[in-house]
Formats: C-alpha cells, sequence, structure tokens
C-alpha cells in the first residue's frame, strides 16, 4: 500500500513539474523557430546573437540568485513568476518597435525563466523516492527536447509576430493554472516544502565538497554551449548552409527534437547495459559527438550531413542526461538541490551566453566550417576532463 502511495505522489508531482518545465522550456526557443525568418524581415546575425547573449547571461545570473531562492520559498510563486513574466516578455517582443526594449525582453525572460529547474527538480527530489525521482528528472530532460518541437509548431501556424504573441499568452495563462496545481499538491500534502537549515549561508562553499561536483561544474557550461546555443541555430544551420527552405528545416528541426527526446531514456538503458557506469558513458558520447561534428565538416551532401547532425546531438544529449538525470536527483538527501542545480546551470549559460556572441561572429567572418570546428572543440574538451578526473581516482585508489 505504501508503495503504491510513493508510486501514485511521484506520478503526481513529476507530471505537474514536467509539464510546467516545458511550458517554459518552449518559451525560450521561439527566438531559435523564427531566426531565419527574423533575418529575412531587416534583423542581422549580430542583433540575434545580442538576444541570445541577453537571455542567456540573464538567465545565468538569475540562477545564482533564484537557485538559492528555491531553497527558501514556496515552488507555486516561483513557478507562478517563472511562467507568467516570461509569457509577457514574449508577448511583447515583436510590439516593441525599439532594438534596446526588444533586448530587456530577452534579459528578463532569461532572468525570470531561471525560477522554474531548481524549484521543480527540489519538489522531486524531497517529495519522492530515489528510484521515482529519477524517472521525474528523466521527464524534464525529455521536455527539453519537446519543448522546441511545441515552438516549431507555432512557427508553422502562424506569422512570425503572433507566434510571440500566442506563444506568450498561453504561457501566461499557464503559470496561473500551475499556481493553484501546486497549491493544491502543498494543501494534499503531497508536496511538503523544507525550510532552510540553520548552515544556509555556507551552502556555496559547501556545494564544492560534494562527490564529482567541480567536474560536472566544468561540463555543465560544455552542455549547454552545445545543448543551448548549437540548438539556437539549428533552423539557420539547415537554411544556410545545407539549403533547405524554412518550412523544409523547421519539419527537421521537429524532427530532431522528437529523437533527441528519448535520449534521457537511452541514458538510462545504456547506463543499465554498462553496469551504472556513468564516467565511462560519458567518455564514449563525448568523444562520438566531437568525431561526428568533424564529420559535417566533409560531408556536404544535405541528407547525410543531416544525418550526422541528429547522430551528434544525440550523443551530446546522452552525456548532459547523465549530469540532470542521473548526478542531480543523487544529491536530494544533501538539502541543497535547488542551489547547486542553479549554480550549474549559471556555469552552464555564462559558456552558453558567450559562445552565443562567438558563433554568431564566426558565422560572418569563417562561415559555418568554421562553426562545426568549434562544435566539434567542445564535446572533446568535455571529453578529456572525464579522462583526467577518471585517472586521478584510478591513481588515487591504486
Amino acid at each position: 500500500m505504501g508503495d503504491a502511495r510513493a508510486k501514485h505522489t511521484a506520478a503526481r508531482i513529476g507530471t505537474a513539474c514536467v509539464f510546467t518545465y516545458m511550458i517554459g522550456y518552449y518559451l525560450r526557443k521561439l527566438l531559435s523557430v523564427t531566426t531565419p525568418i527574423l533575418l529575412d524581415n531587416g534583423y542581422t546575425e549580430t542583433f540575434i546573437g545580442a538576444l541570445s547573449f541577453a537571455y542567456m547571461l540573464m538567465y545565468a545570473l538569475g540562477q545564482l540568485v533564484n537557485g538559492r531562492l528555491g531553497d527558501r520559498v514556496h515552488p507555486r510563486w516561483m513557478i507562478m513568476l517563472g511562467l507568467c513574466i516570461p509569457g509577457l516578455t514574449q508577448i511583447l517582443f515583436p510590439l516593441i518597435p525599439w532594438r534596446v526594449g526588444q533586448i530587456v525582453c530577452f534579459a528578463c525572460l532569461g532572468f525570470f525563466l531561471s525560477m522554474l529547474r531548481g524549484p521543480l527538480v527540489k519538489a522531486i527530489s524531497e517529495n519522492t523516492l530515489p528510484q521515482y525521482a529519477r524517472l521525474c528528472c528523466v521527464g524534464i530532460s525529455v521536455v527539453t527536447y519537446l519543448g522546441p518541437l511545441i515552438a516549431s509548431l507555432l512557427a508553422m501556424l502562424f506569422r512570425w509576430r503572433m507566434v510571440f504573441v500566442v506563444g506568450g499568452g498561453f504561457g501566461v495563462l499557464m503559470g496561473l493554472v500551475m499556481w493553484v496545481v501546486f497549491t493544491l499538491l502543498e494543501r494534499s500534502g503531497d508536496i511538503t516544502f523544507r525550510a532552510p537549515s540553520k548552515q544556509a549561508p555556507k551552502r556555496y562553499r559547501e556545494l564544492f565538497r560534494l562527490d564529482r561536483f567541480v567536474m560536472f561544474m566544468l561540463l555543465s557550461a560544455l552542455f549547454e554551449i552545445s545543448c543551448a546555443s548549437i540548438d539556437a541555430w539549428v533552423s539557420t544551420y539547415l537554411v544556410q548552409h545545407l539549403n533547405f527552405q524554412v518550412a523544409t528545416a523547421n519539419l527537421i528541426y521537429s524532427a530532431i527534437s522528437v529523437v533527441t527526446a528519448f535520449c534521457p531514456c537511452l541514458c538510462l538503458m545504456l547506463l543499465r547495459l554498462m553496469r551504472n557506469a556513468d564516467m565511462r558513458l560519458l567518455q564514449i558520447s563525448l568523444l562520438l559527438a566531437a568525431m561526428l561534428y568533424m564529420l559535417m565538416g566533409v560531408i556536404h551532401h544535405p541528407i547525410l550531413n543531416t544525418v550526422c547532425f541528429l547522430l551528434s546531438m544525440m550523443a551530446t544529449s546522452v552525456a548532459s542526461s547523465v549530469l540532470w538525470s542521473i548526478y542531480i536527483p543523487s544529491l536530494g538527501k544533501s538539502g541543497q538541490v535547488s542551489t547547486a542545480n542553479g549554480v550549474l546551470d549559471f556555469c552552464g549559460y555564462v559558456g552558453a551566453a558567450i559562445a552565443s556572441l562567438l558563433i554568431s561572429n564566426t558565422i560572418q567572418h569563417f562561415g559555418w566550417f568554421g562553426v562545426l570546428l568549434l562544435w566539434a572543440l567542445v564535446p572533446f574538451i568535455g571529453f578529456m576532463i572525464v579522462t583526467i578526473h577518471r585517472c586521478k581516482v584510478s591513481k588515487a585508489t591504486a
């Protein structure tokens, strides 16, 4: 009976958290799917890069602030603000005629979206059993790939201005709805908010004592460079470099999103086959991604190039899932889940923010071949970090 109740509780909490994160994630992908159209309507690659930079930088800074707040404030308030205000920014973006105002919209988008993941993961990790927490976090990782699918569908149904207005309006509505849902979950006792301990002021320092935290902090930056900044240019790459039509590129982008959505599940399957050797899985996935990006530089056939692109993103996603779906839920007993998630996300989006400017300028000065070299370098650096860590552990235990 107890196990059945635990399953039902995990299912309710997991469903609410996964759906909430999916709404937030499609809001951040509206720019990616409309970039090719924006470039045809007076916007430049440099300005698109500035929008991405503003979003990612404020998302990163917001993680440091909101990650800690997530351990102190009831999740329903964080979630409501984390959906309603980003929704409003996306409604305003196409209506504001000033470029500075549009950049401010994306800065606000980043800061308030950073209110979501920490409280959601905290609610999951502290209110469900470990085996269910891992599955719920896999669900959150899955919707990071379904979010772009929703955004691309909006791009196919509406003109670009209405994509932002309709998408943002739905975000505002769901922010209010999820406030009600999480209030009911707290009142029913499914979610119990744990107040911070007396050691809270030392938490940032204590994070570095956690096993493998420093290694995953470095990997987080690399994963976000690959998953966030690369993903932001997928549609543009397909149109400009592989010469697909915009509609075709959006369909391909949707297909890639659907396939990569199953990578967190694939990660769990591979871990079982490899007897939970997560470090070895990280090495193999990162090296494979680097090799595939290099291969894209010499393969000019659009279909074959796209297949390599898909496989490289899948390999990177599997590696990323080890962090977000395996490592983060394992920190539930530490009482620092939201704070740790915030610091890791901060490191990730600082790297991604810098990369968004670097990639936009690389396209203009060195073309897409130079971008592919950068994309290959990122997972290769990750492969070297994991390899060095494994060597140190082997020597310490020898």
